[in-house]
C-alpha cells in the first residue's frame, strides 16, 4: 500500500521531468563554475540550488494536475488524481508544502535567488489556474519556465560565490533554450489544432491557422540557428559545442521546414514536435559538453 502511494506521488510530481530539470539547472551552474574554476565540477552548493528547482517544479506539476483533474478524468484517466490514487486535497497540499520548502531554501541562498524562484512559482501556478487556455501567453510561460532553470542555476551560484563575469553567457544559453521550447509549443498547437479549436483554446494555430503557425515556428527556429554560435563567440564554449549546435540547428530547421511545406500540417506536426524534443535534449548535451576545457 505504501509502495503504491509513493509511486502515485512520484507520477504526480513527474520525477522523470525533475531529473531533466536537474540537468538544465546544472547547465547554468556549470557556466559560472567554469568561469570561476576554469574546469567543470561540483561543490557543496549545487545540492542546495538543485533542491530549490526540484521542489518548486514538483509543486508546479502537482498543482497542474489539481487544476486539470476534470479534464484528465476524460483524457488521462490513468493520472494519479482521476484514478483515485491521490485525492485532490493531497495534490493541493503536496504542491503548497514542497513549493514553500523550495522557496525557503531559495531565501537562504540570497534575495535575488528567492525573487527569481518566487516569480517562477507564481507563473507556474497562474499558468495552471488561468493561462493554459490562453494560447500564446501560455506558450510564453511554458518556454520561460523550461529555460528558467538554466538561469536559476547560474544566478543562484553567482549570488553564492559573488562571481558575475560570464553570467551573460547564462542569459544567452537560456534565450536559445527558450526559443527552441517556444517553437515546440507553436508546433504542439498545430498538432492539437482540432481539439483546441473545439475547446476554445486560443493557440496561434487556432487564431491564425495551422499554416501560419507553422511558419512562425520555422521563423523562431531560424532565430535559434542564427544566435546559436553566440556561446562560443563569448569565449567560454569550445568547438565541440559548435558541432553539436549545428546538428541541433539542422534537425530543427529540417523538421519545421517540412512542416511548413506539408499539405497536412496538423498530421505532420506530431513528427516535428518529436524532432524538436530531440533537439532540446541534444542542445542540453551541447551546453554541457561545450564547457569541457580539453575539447
Amino acid at each position: 500500500m505504501l509502495r503504491e502511494k509513493l509511486i502515485a506521488y512520484a507520477e504526480l510530481v513527474r520525477v522523470h521531468n525533475l531529473v531533466v530539470a536537474l540537468f538544465t539547472t546544472y547547465t547554468g551552474y556549470a557556466i559560472v563554475y567554469r568561469a570561476l574554476h576554469a574546469n567543470l565540477g561540483l561543490d557543496q552548493w549545487f545540492p542546495l540550488i538543485a533542491a530549490v528547482v526540484v521542489l518548486v517544479a514538483a509543486g508546479g506539476y502537482a498543482i497542474n494536475d489539481y487544476f486539470d483533474r476534470e479534464i484528465d478524468a476524460i483524457n488521462k484517466p490513468e493520472r494519479p488524481i482521476p484514478s483515485g490514487r491521490v485525492s485532490p486535497h493531497e495534490a493541493l497540499l503536496i504542491s503548497i508544502v514542497v513549493c514553500i520548502a523550495g522557496l525557503a531554501i531559495a531565501l537562504l541562498i540570497g534575495s535575488l535567488t528567492f525573487t527569481y524562484a518566487f516569480v517562477n512559482a507564481l507563473l507556474v501556478y497562474t499558468y495552471s489556474w488561468k493561462l493554459k487556455r490562453t494560447g500564446l501567453p501560455g506558450n510564453l510561460v511554458i518556454a520561460f519556465n523550461s529555460a528558467s532553470s538554466i538561469v536559476f542555476g547560474g544566478l543562484a551560484y553567482a549570488e553564492l560565490v559573488r562571481v558575475w563575469h560570464h553570467f551573460n553567457t547564462v542569459i544567452v544559453v537560456s534565450i536559445i533554450a527558450f526559443l527552441l521550447v517556444l517553437a515546440r509549443e507553436f508546433v504542439k498547437g498545430v498538432e492539437d489544432y482540432v481539439g483546441d479549436k473545439a475547446h476554445g483554446v486560443r493557440t496561434l494555430a487556432v487564431t491564425l491557422g495551422p499554416k501560419k503557425a507553422s511558419l512562425i515556428a520555422l521563423i523562431t527556429v531560424l532565430i535559434v540557428a542564427i544566435i546559436s554560435p553566440l556561446p562560443y563567440l563569448l569565449g567560454l564554449y569550445n568547438a565541440a559545442y559548435l558541432v553539436l549546435a549545428a546538428i541541433v540547428d539542422a534537425i530543427a530547421l529540417y523538421s519545421t521546414l517540412k512542416l511548413v511545406r506539408s499539405s497536412d500540417p496538423v498530421r505532420e506536426a506530431a513528427r516535428t514536435r518529436r524532432a524538436l524534443k530531440i533537439c532540446f535534449l541534444l542542445g542540453a548535451i551541447a551546453f554541457i559538453v561545450g564547457l569541457v576545457p580539453s575539447l
